[in-house]
């Protein structure tokens, strides 16, 4: 498995490791699982066209699935693009100011062809001022809560950097955030926090419309915080195409992108991820990047063996990450984290079962919420005589401990 998940990141990237004689000793088996692998991260219509620009033989039922997951995403990409134009008419009409984060700048401005990057949904950062109108205008054109997102604006904006994400009249999710960083995860001010912010943003041209983004260097501290302290690397290797695409498109000022990591704890994160995008894309130029990092880590060793977290089976993330904090954590350490989740506060709790915070019938939600957590411990305990999974469990033990 680890050879197949070195192979896949090896064939997105511009690393010219992989020859035709190791494709061709791939059994079935081998490119089925490397086809689910880039379905389930997203990297399926890269993998189709990195196989092309590399002039690659793949059998020809690998190819036909990948051209048409590539078709699709092409599709969908339309979809997306036009639900963004309509929520800057929208926005603009009502003088809201908004910037698009992430994946509409990097598949509409920054990737060779918009397929390359699929969207799960638009996130628009709004400032806090505007938020509650910009949400009430959304609400009044048709804009709904899945049911499936409970809790009230007020509560999620208590715990997360986004209001409950909202279903559009056609279909798309769309996140209205007032932060940059999760508050719980990032060892960073927030890039909001920052009163130049807002002027350094820019506009690019989508479809004829002028749509205002984050300006690249912020867009590059964004992408590394969220890959590695948000998400711990479990949502997948896009980060890697994303940095690589957006250095050689855009114009980084290194000098201002470092003077924001020492702002807070985040440099080992951040050159850690940046010694991933170069060990696969290694043509491209970083300023100032350091190669042993603030505990003696071997920052360029360190970053393959990582990296390869991006793959960690998608339906068993929440397992690895609940594994990896018990392993990472003494007895006092274990001890804090169960007592925070078998009693969280009466916010959290009206976060997760849509109850009024003040109101006494949130007590009630408490053993419903141990009953779930007996479930999931079930699951989380299995797992550890699975040694494929506690494995992985233990790289981000090791991961968690590297990052604090």
């Amino acid at each position: 498995m680890m050879y197949l998940k070195r192979l896949l990141l090896d064939l997105i990237s511009n690393r010219q490791t992989i020859t035709q004689q190791q494709l061709d000793l791939l059994t079935d088996a081998d490119w089925t699982r490397v086809c689910e692998m880039s379905v389930s991260h997203r990297i399926a219509p890269l993998l189709y066209w990195q196989l092309k620009q590399k002039t690659l033989v793949v059998p020809v039922s690998v190819s036909d699935r990948l051209q048409n997951i590539y078709k699709k995403s092409a599709i969908k990409t339309v979809k997306m693009q036009a639900e963004l134009l309509k929520l800057h008419q929208l926005l603009s009409s009502q003088q809201s100011r908004y910037i698009a984060l992430k994946g509409s700048y990097l598949a509409s401005v920054v990737y060779p062809h918009a397929a390359l990057r699929p969207m799960r949904d638009i996130d628009l950062l709004i400032p806090k001022t505007q938020l509650a109108g910009v949400y009430e205008q959304l609400i009044k054109h048709g804009y709904r809560h899945p049911p499936k997102y409970k809790g009230s604006p007020d509560n999620w904006l208590k715990f997360s950097k986004h209001i409950p994400p909202l279903l559009s009249p056609t279909g798309v999710i769309v996140e209205l955030h007032d932060k940059v960083f999760h508050p719980e995860n990032c060892p960073s001010e927030d890039l909001v926090a920052d009163d130049n912010f807002w002027h350094r943003c820019i506009v690019a041209n989508v479809a004829g419309q002028q749509i205002p983004f984050m300006s690249p260097t912020d867009l590059l501290l964004h992408l590394i915080m969220h890959a590695s302290y948000d998400h711990r690397f479990n949502n997948g290797p896009l980060v890697l195409t994303d940095i690589a695409y957006l250095i050689e498109h855009c114009t980084i000022d290194w000098s201002l992108f470092w003077q924001k990591v020492q702002v807070g704890n985040g440099k080992d994160g951040c050159s850690l991820v940046l010694h991933m995008v170069k060990y696969y894309f290694p043509e491209i130029q970083i300023e100032s990047l350091d190669d042993i990092g603030s505990k003696g880590q071997n920052l360029a060793m360190d970053a393959a063996r990582f990296a390869l977290l991006m793959l960690q089976d998608y339906e068993s993330r929440a397992v690895h990450a609940t594994l990896s904090k018990i392993k990472a954590r003494g007895i006092v350490g274990k001890a804090k984290w169960f007592f925070s989740k078998l009693f969280p506060s009466r916010q959290k709790m009206a976060l997760l079962f849509s109850v009024n915070a003040e109101s006494w019938w949130v007590y009630c939600y408490y053993p419903l919420r141990w009953w779930q957590l007996c479930k999931k411990m079930f699951t989380v305990l299995s797992a550890r005589t699975n040694k494929s999974q506690n494995r992985q469990a233990e790289e981000l033990a090791a991961l968690d401990v590297w990052l604090k």
